[in-house]
């Protein structure tokens, strides 16, 4: 994201698109416990606005596949998560 080299394991591989990967990487990085605080939220940003530029990812897609992993962690894990995560990414 800047001058360094990240790696990034995802254990789940699956067919699709990569707006959907972006946004279930953006959606566990906001709920690893402790979740949503400000360091996660501006990381999130961060890979969001990099990862989406950098791709050409569809932004209004990502957002979806966000909210849509969200969904599914919030049933999971029992755990409450902002009803709307588009003004994090703004």
């Amino acid at each position: 994201m800047s001058d360094n080299i990240y790696g990034l394991d995802f254990e789940d591989c699956r067919e699709g698109l990569p707006e959907q990967d972006i946004g279930r990487f953006c959606a566990f990085l906001l709920t690893y416990i402790p979740s949503f605080t400000p360091f996660k939220i501006n990381a999130a940003r961060q890979a969001f606005g990099t990862i989406s530029r950098g791709l050409g990812l569809n932004r209004k897609t990502v957002l979806m596949e966000i909210e849509k992993e969200l969904t599914a962690i919030s049933r999971r894990r029992r755990m409450e998560v902002p009803h709307s995560i588009e003004g994090l990414f703004e």
